[in-house]
């Protein structure tokens, strides 16, 4: 199909441990330039400079925190970026920028006082280069600048229902495209006290209101940063995190350096510096990883999960004395029918194609305790094939499938449509964009235990599917030996490193 051109990829290779280049799998790899590795050498510290080297199987294609949509993306500006809180790594919430709050009796109104102490990172986006302190006005621009049409709507859509004018204000700037019929210039909700106290009344009592303003979409960042920028590649990421931009070399290194003016105290072991390096094939990334050329996988694809995982849910024994596994909460992905295609199927037809699918025979592929099926929807068709499916010329046409991006959800989809085959030739894209020319997608959804949305979810496509099966696989970590003290809760955006130790001679 002409209009998924550009969103074609080769089908997965479905053996870890072997050579995949050659079959067009989904690889995005560069190498490291040589003049980064002369940069590493230049100690910031007494003490030998530390370089963590941490990979990631999904791309970062930006780190300003409003085009952060995916899990791998956000992981990194949340090491980077603050919120007014944050959570622990027990999920809890606890102050970020704001030093303390109060809420009113009435459940309707926060006063946040800002810590005093914290400064933005020193970038070139400040004439003196130096880093100025943060102030109320930051966090009032961001709430403004997500409500802007020219950044996705996710980090808005947490506080739509929330905070007082602020869907009315969000709407204007979305619906009337001149500046002129535009009435509403402020949010109404939002009221700076002072340089650092920031009032938020809500419309309606939110308990979980102090965990979406600890979520990747909700960090601070100087308006100085994006203020002539109009796409998700420009801008610079600046924040008060415990690390902060060291730059980015070709399309799968990202350094990130130590943040030396930090607020909060750290440990003197503290490392140095964070190599965050993308590479989309599991064999490549487990290849390096087994080289020592990688620390740290923050979360295994499925063919790495088949391959290191045993039945019990913990690594194989061979691994054991060489890794350690990182366990964290259930992932939730949704398989729909699209009504809207262009194929003119019916939701029965749909059912129709995959009736001889189980749905369990993935649990039993996978062969890990942390694959389950959620709820299974896919019930017999009420009737017989449509006049549409029976004209369908297989030697002409074939039946289109999409996944959002995670390898997960793609490799659930590849083993589906085994069941497809039979009456098709099946091709599978890797695209969060919903078009008629698909028959199926899987989305990954939000974990329903969990309060903020992080997920990216397709577009456009909610009123025209039909949900068919939901099933859910525990996001799992690994690192060396050598690497102590990784922090993760069960959101899958988070993660700290800042305690992290890297010991040459691991216990």
């Amino acid at each position: 199909m002409a209009l998924l051109k550009y969103f074609s990829i080769s089908f997965i290779c479905l053996t870890l441990f072997q050579g995949c280049a050659s079959q067009g799998n989904m690889t995005v790899v560069t190498n490291i330039p040589e003049t980064f590795e002369a940069d590493r050498k230049s100690a910031e510290s007494p003490k030998d400079y530390a370089v963590l080297r941490y990979g990631e199987l999904d791309q970062i294609r930006s780190l300003d925190p409003l085009f952060a949509l995916n899990p791998a993306s956000q992981r990194i500006v949340q090491l980077i970026f603050e919120g007014l809180t944050k959570l622990d790594e027990h999920g809890r919430v606890v102050p970020g920028i704001a030093q303390e709050w109060k809420m009113q009796s009435d459940s309707l109104s926060y006063i946040f006082k800002l810590n005093d102490s914290i400064f933005f990172h020193d970038a070139s986006v400040f004439t003196s280069g130096v880093g100025r302190k943060v102030d109320a006005y930051d966090v009032y621009n961001t709430f403004k600048r997500m409500a802007s049409p020219d950044v996705p709507s996710n980090a808005a859509s947490l506080f739509l229902n929330s905070i007082v004018g602020f869907e009315a204000y969000y709407k204007e700037q979305h619906e009337l495209f001149f500046d002129e019929d535009r009435t509403i210039k402020e949010i109404a909700g939002i009221k700076i006290l002072d340089a650092s106290t920031i009032e938020f009344r809500l419309s309606n009592p939110d308990p979980l209101f102090l965990y979406k303003l600890a979520s990747p979409g909700a960090v601070f960042y100087p308006f100085e940063s994006y203020q002539n920028k109009r796409s998700a590649t420009g801008g610079f990421p600046v924040g008060t995190g415990p690390f902060k931009y060291g730059g980015t070399f070709g399309d799968s290194l990202i350094v990130l350096k130590r943040n030396l003016n930090y607020w909060m105290e750290l440990p003197e072991s503290m490392i140095d510096q964070i190599d965050v390096i993308t590479i989309r094939n599991e064999s490549e990334l487990f290849k390096r990883f087994a080289r020592e050329q990688v620390d740290y996988i923050a979360e295994l694809g499925p063919q790495m999960i088949r391959s290191l995982i045993n039945k019990e849910g913990v690594l194989e024994q061979g691994y054991q004395q060489q890794y350690d596994l990182y366990t964290g909460s259930e992932q939730y992905f949704t398989l729909y029918f699209n009504n809207n295609n262009a194929y003119l199927f019916s939701k029965d037809d749909g059912l129709q194609l995959l009736k001889s699918y189980d749905p369990n025979s993935y649990v039993t592929f996978m062969a890990n305790p942390s694959v389950k099926i959620a709820h299974n929807y896919l019930a017999k068709p009420a009737s017989q094939p449509s006049y549409k499916m029976a004209q369908f010329d297989s030697s002409k046409q074939v039946i289109n499938v999409s996944y959002n991006g995670n390898l997960i959800s793609g490799d659930f989809l590849l083993h589906l449509s085994s069941s497809i085959k039979a009456f098709a030739p099946v091709q599978l894209y890797r695209t969060p964009i919903v078009t008629r020319e698909l028959l199926y997608f899987v989305d990954q959804s939000t974990n329903g235990n969990k309060p903020v949305s992080t997920s990216l979810e397709f577009r456009d496509h909610r009123m025209n599917a039909t949900r068919l099966l939901d099933f859910s696989v525990h996001r799992y970590a690994i690192s060396n030996k050598n690497v102590q003290d990784i922090k993760m809760n069960d959101y899958p955006w988070w993660l700290d490193l800042s305690k992290v130790n890297i010991n040459a001679n691991p216990r």
